[in-house]
């Protein structure tokens, strides 16, 4: 199913994409290794992390990665959030292990 969102400003879209990168690497063992950025759609935040920090990121059951989608949803748009979270419609993150942790 097609997320329907209102279109981010460049602005927007960057401010997102470093409040991401800054959570993200409050969170990991490795922050110098953590990498944010959007997918071509720009629907998914792909964050890369060392191998090591995956699962600390995720979470069990993934909790880690749920809350911080809901914490960038409030940012995003406070007033729609709640029912941004009952429709699924929160921001995706893509986790993956960073190139330069593999080497």
């Amino acid at each position: 199913m097609a997320r329907s969102r209102k279109p981010r400003s460049d602005q927007q879209t960057s401010d997102l994409v470093e409040l991401t990168k800054w959570v993200v690497q409050s969170c990991v063992s490795h922050p110098e290794e953590v990498a944010v950025s959007l997918d071509r759609g720009g629907d998914t935040l792909v964050v890369s992390v060392a191998p090591r920090d995956r699962g600390k990121l995720i979470g069990r059951s993934g909790n880690n990665l749920n809350a911080i989608e809901t914490a960038l949803a409030f940012l995003i748009d406070p007033e729609q959030a709640s029912s941004l979270q009952g429709r699924g419609e929160l921001p995706f993150i893509e986790v993956r292990s960073s190139r330069q942790a593999e080497r």
